[in-house]
């Protein structure tokens, strides 16, 4: 699947969790305004309790405004057999036998995406420390990151 398919099935999955955040934002923001949120006495915080969370809801959806931006910006490039891991690169990886596949993004880390054939992609952005790890990285590189207190390699078997 090209790669442009697998950013348009990531900024749908954005989209869709944009606007149910945004219906969430919405109710709390009502619910925190409404007269029965209104605090009956000085230890009562039902009302403060739900303008923090109307605040969190609201700051959530401005980062995830913000990566349906940058993955709709994003312009996938074609990688050659003998340049590096960069952003808008697919990275097939192998560790212990297990084939994984990555697309850097900017934004949007942790969506998983399929391709035509079913294999999921994880859609990885330059902070998580598998791309730390493998960024400047070439075909046929080993790397090795701490997974859950033991380290584990990889080797880039391909890059798109």
């Amino acid at each position: 699947m090209p790669k442009a398919q697998l950013i348009e099935a990531a900024l749908a999955k954005l989209e869709a969790e944009l606007e149910t955040m945004r219906r969430s934002a919405d109710t709390t923001r009502a619910g925190a305004v409404h007269e029965e949120s209104r605090p009956e006495n000085d230890k009562d915080t039902r009302g403060l309790e739900a303008s923090y969370l109307a605040r969190g809801q609201a700051e959530r959806v401005e980062e995830l405004t913000e990566s349906v931006r940058l993955l709709e910006n994003l312009v996938p490039r074609k990688f050659s057999s003998d340049e590096r891991v960069a952003l808008s690169a697919l990275v097939t990886v192998e560790a212990a036998g297990d084939t994984k596949f990555f697309l850097v993004v900017p934004s949007g880390g942790g969506i998983e995406v399929e391709t035509a054939t079913g294999e999921p992609v994880l859609l990885v952005t330059p902070t998580a420390p598998i791309v730390r790890a493998m960024l400047g990285k070439e075909i046929g590189d080993v790397f090795s990151i701490r997974v859950q207190g033991a380290s584990r390699e990889y080797e880039i078997t391909d890059l798109v």
